[in-house]
């Protein structure tokens, strides 16, 4: 079975600032209000294992999966998301930049 321990973002989607999840044992669900970013950390996930279909990443092209800005923040140039499975100590990572 696979086990994820944590998963860090940071200009990934709508997660502009680092962020850092933790999953402790047992954790079987991520929940919270519409708009929170829950999809986006599913997205984050499968994008991270290896997909490369922007269209199952929800998006256009590629660059859909980068924190695109706000009325008040600038868009980011590039994307990242991180993961530390629980049965290694090998933390994949990876990384979209704008063109």
């Amino acid at each position: 079975m696979y086990k994820l321990k944590k998963l860090e973002l940071l200009g990934f989607k709508s997660f502009a600032d680092r962020s850092r999840l933790e999953f402790a044992d047992g954790v079987a669900a991520v929940v919270g209000p519409n708009g929170c970013g829950k999809s986006n950390i599913s997205d984050a996930i499968t994008w991270v294992l290896g997909e490369q279909s922007a269209r199952l990443l929800r998006g256009e092209r590629m660059s859909d999966v980068i924190f695109n800005g706000t009325g008040t923040r600038p868009p980011h140039r590039h994307g990242r998301s991180q993961h530390d499975p629980d049965q290694s100590r090998i933390q994949r990572s990876r990384v979209s930049r704008r063109d």
